[in-house]
């Protein structure tokens, strides 16, 4: 949850505002890993918010819950078959004798080898990118509720 930055920053936020829900617009863009979808949940738990998804059932009785961890099995299933539709696509392009990956532009020389980054796979904390991921796009637009007194 920590890769997150984005999901990890707006529950701070909810913390730091005594916020009451963390609203998200679709629920299975907040997490596509049923752990992560948990976690979040039980997090704000623990500071007195709820998540609420603007897609989906938001009820807190034991069929709403299930129906829940399910649908958050069914993102997880679909991340997976995501991966496995790109990579026969890319294998089918490959097979055709198409060249894959980025094109070379004005700025590459390619008689410099390319810098190889030595921290591959590790957290580096919260970074910004010019262009988010779109899971990160989609929590950009996650509205934050004042608790109203």
């Amino acid at each position: 949850m920590t890769e997150r930055h984005a999901l990890v920053a707006a529950i701070a936020a909810v913390e730091r505002l005594g916020a009451k829900h963390l609203i998200v617009s679709k629920r299975d863009r907040l997490a596509r890993d049923p752990l992560v979808a948990i976690l979040t949940e039980r997090k704000l738990g623990e500071v007195g918010a709820t998540l609420l998804a603007a897609d989906g059932n938001n009820e807190q009785d034991p069929g709403s819950k299930l129906l829940r961890h399910i649908l958050d099995g069914v993102a997880e299933f679909e991340r997976c078959m995501i991966g496995i539709r790109t990579k026969a696509a890319l294998a089918a392009l490959s097979a055709q004798g198409k060249t894959l990956g980025r094109p070379m532009g004005k700025k590459d020389d390619p008689s410099k080898p390319r810098r190889q980054r030595s921290d591959k796979g590790k957290a580096r904390g919260p970074q910004k990118h010019p262009n988010p991921s779109p899971r990160d796009r989609s929590l950009k637009w996650t509205r934050i509720s004042a608790p109203t007194s």
